[in-house]
């Protein structure tokens, strides 16, 4: 059956905390049973137990399920393990319970239940003695069997409502932490951690707890742009050489995993009462009971594989060709998981408006010939098993040429950013949006800037639209007025909240954190290139910018001058309360800002030609932002 997508947070530990520690801190004493105070503990299970008796796949799941789309990973792995909590208990040849003490409460077997297709830990006011101590609170939690590695973790999860729970997806080997030897290896990865006060936030980190003394990697707090309280996708990938966490199909950070050894884990969905985050004051009765809930737990494993680059060697001016007598030479760059394999190679068309004649559809180099003028996709697959992986191309024939820009795709990297009069020091470069309006009376405005180099030496451009997707937001805004920048500026990497990074980027008062605007709120020409008409900023959806004749000529210049597009973005008026929220770099594929210009290939004479750089055509998908 189809499920429905649902997740819940479990308890891990390295969100900053003012007096507590961590949920997920190694337990120190013995873990049998419910553990004495301030122990992690767990309900016993045979440690001997062999992974061949463990089930692996759950039968309800998908066995050609891929890892959650938007991720770059589709096509390199095939599920290995899975629980979709189809049943109506817990499965306990695949988990065992969290118990013991913690914080604020116990974490009780009886609190957690499979119903409905979905894992709920319930979270409960209710009085336990442990070891002469008094918890108010109950919590739950459970642990797989299982050892993983290597592979990509994946959950679906819903935090609960209300301050004082912390819920994580994490992985550490149940061991305690003083049965380690100093020299023996025991880590912790933490793809997800929540502090119920805070529903737009969560922490992803890695541990080392042995060797050595601990030391933490790759901390890093996630602004989200929907509440935690929502269902949300959380992955990480795990290799020999790097970490990679994932909210919803985005990257959101790559960890160096060469900096800590590595070891076997087991997989961990729990949530207990505590103070964790520095917000919480205490637990909201108010709203319990409640619960932490979990759609699924999947692992996926590398399967052999061959990813795919197009390239079109010895075209002049990018995939263009002048007439439908004209031959294009394709290439297929394949790059294999591993040697020996042998690729099931086959080209295809996408779309287009006639025939596409190919020499040699299953040849990595080819040739293609086109019946009709047009815009034409063209598509090519390598298959290595079960594991399929594509790339397309975009060809014109007598037909202007479309180009798209969006952020990484094809390694396309666009700064976007926004600056705050009210906090006119602080950066946001790392937030998830780009924000425009007025808070307060205190103006807000879009930074974006588009590497235009892509682009072949000749095309003269026809028309460019800009597209911005709005996925929140609040008042009306009677138009948005794009201004070119006077130079560029630099990201940086705050999140304008609880990561100022004061000196690290563009500010309302600098555009680099180290040089300032000669005018606060940016340096721009005030011809308006463009305007996106008005709408109500709580509407989601795309919204654009229209070509016009003042945005061509500022895209031909930055050009032919070798410089970036660099833009400025008003919502209008800048007065009152008023705020678009539009999707930035960290955006899912779909919903990233995307700059798409139309050319043609006629000859051009460029007021300094030497800074025009001719380049090989090369592509795989289209570039986007």
């Amino acid at each position: 059956m189809i499920k429905s997508l649902l997740l819940t947070v479990a308890a891990c530990a390295a969100w900053p905390m003012s007096s507590a520690t961590a949920d997920n801190e190694p337990s120190q004493a013995p873990a049998i049973g419910v553990a004495s105070s301030g122990s992690v503990g767990h309900v016993a299970f045979d440690a001997q137990q062999s992974d061949a008796t463990i089930p692996m796949i759950d039968p309800a799941s998908d066995v050609d399920v891929q890892p959650y789309a938007g991720t770059d990973l589709s096509g390199r792995y095939a599920l290995a393990f899975s629980d979709e909590f189809e049943g109506d208990t817990v499965d306990e040849s695949r988990w065992y319970y969290r118990t013991g003490s913690k914080l604020w409460s116990t974490q009780l077997p009886a609190n957690n239940s499979v119903s409905d297709g979905l894992f709920r830990i319930h979270l409960k006011k209710q009085k336990t003695e442990v070891g002469g101590k008094t918890y108010d609170y109950t919590g739950g939690g459970i642990i797989t069997k299982k050892l993983f590695k290597y592979g990509y973790y994946e959950t679906r999860m819903k935090a609960p409502k209300g301050q004082g729970w912390h819920s994580s997806f994490w992985m550490m080997r149940d061991k305690v932490l003083s049965d380690i030897p100093l020299d023996g290896v025991h880590i912790e990865l933490d793809p997800v951690e929540t502090d119920s006060s805070d529903p737009y936030h969560y922490q992803i980190d890695a541990h080392r707890w042995r060797p050595d003394e601990h030391r933490k990697f790759g901390t890093k707090q996630i602004t989200t742009e929907r509440p935690l309280t929502e269902w949300n996708v959380y992955g990480m990938e795990f290799t020999p050489t790097e970490l990679r966490y994932y909210f919803n199909g985005k990257l959101m950070r790559a960890t160096d995993a060469t900096q800590f050894p590595h070891c076997d884990v087991n997989v961990w969905l729990s949530c207990l009462a505590g103070k964790i985050g520095k917000k919480t004051t205490g637990v909201d009765d108010s709203t319990l009971p409640n619960q932490t809930q979990y759609d699924y737990y999947r692992f996926f494993e590398k399967v052999p594989h061959a990813t795919v680059e197009i390239a079109a060697p010895g075209i002049e001016g990018g995939l263009f060709l002048p007439n439908t007598d004209a031959v294009l030479p394709l290439e297929a760059k394949l790059s294999l998981s591993e040697e020996g394999l042998s690729p099931v190679v086959q080209w295809a068309k996408v779309s287009g408006p006639g025939k596409v004649l190919i020499q040699n559809a299953k040849a990595t180099s080819t040739k293609v010939k086109f019946t009709e003028a047009g815009q034409y996709v063209l598509q090519c697959s390598a298959t290595v098993g079960s594991a399929v992986n594509r790339a397309t191309v975009r060809v014109s024939v007598d037909a202007p040429v479309i180009h798209v820009l969006s952020d990484r795709l094809n390694g396309i990297d666009h700064p976007a950013s926004y600056i705050r009069e009210e906090r006119a020091a602080d950066n946001n470069g790392g937030d998830n949006d780009v924000i425009i309006g007025c808070f307060r009376g205190n103006r807000i405005r879009g930074l974006l800037s588009f590497d235009l180099s892509s682009l072949p030496a000749g095309a003269v451009i026809d028309s460019v639209d800009l597209s911005l997707y709005n996925d929140s937001g609040f008042g009306k805004v009677t138009g948005v007025d794009l201004h070119q920048l006077k130079g560029s500026f630099v990201e940086g990497y705050g999140d304008g909240f609880r990561i100022p990074a004061v000196g690290s980027g563009a500010s309302w008062n600098s555009r680099t954190g180290s040089e300032d605007w000669n005018t606060p709120g940016g340096d721009f020409y005030p011809e308006v290139l463009t305007t996106m008409p008005g709408f109500d900023c709580s509407e989601e959806g795309y919204r654009s910018f229209p070509s016009s004749d003042a945005l061509v000529t500022s895209a031909q210049q930055a050009q032919l001058s070798g410089e970036p597009l660099n833009l400025l973005l008003k919502a209008m008026p800048e007065t009152g309360n008023r705020m678009c929220r539009f999707s930035a770099d960290q955006s899912t594929a779909d919903q990233r800002p995307v700059l798409q210009l139309t050319y043609s290939m006629k000859p051009v004479v460029a007021a300094d030609s030497s800074s025009v750089k001719k380049k090989e055509a090369k592509y795989s998908l289209h570039c986007s932002r």
